[in-house]
This record gives structure tokens, sequence and C-alpha cells, in this order.
């Protein structure tokens, strides 16, 4: 499991999972989940693009990249 803050500090990115792995966007300001996604797999670790665009996911033997501009 991981947490991630975006660089606008309004925004927390929670990941991680069991048998099948999950992203969660939270809008801090409004107490409130924004986003939520399924992986394939459980997520281990990630880390944002140096732009903030990008998250990039290590999960089991793979590499999983979601787009964070839409």
């Amino acid at each position: 499991e991981r947490l991630i803050f975006l660089a606008d500090g309004e925004c927390l990115l929670g990941l991680g999972g069991d048998n099948g792995g999950f992203v969660q966007a939270f809008d801090l300001r409004e107490k409130r989940i924004i986003k939520q996604e399924k992986a394939a797999t459980h997520l281990h670790d990630a880390v944002l693009g140096e732009t903030g665009e990008r998250l990039y996911g290590a999960a089991h033997q793979r590499l999983i990249v979601w787009d964070l501009t839409g």
C-alpha cells in the first residue's frame, strides 16, 4: 500500500489491494473520493512522473501506467 500527495496539496492518491489492486484519488478539501480505478493486480509501490501527469505502479511482474490528466 502507498499514499502519495500530489504537488498541489489538494489531492491524495491511495493504492494497494489484496488479490486485485486499486487506485483512489481523494479530494482533501472536500474529504471525499473523487476517482477510483481497479488495477489488474495488487500494487506494491508507485511513483509520480516528473510532470505529475502519470502514475507508474509496480505490481506482480508488471508496470502499470495511469494518465492523471483526464
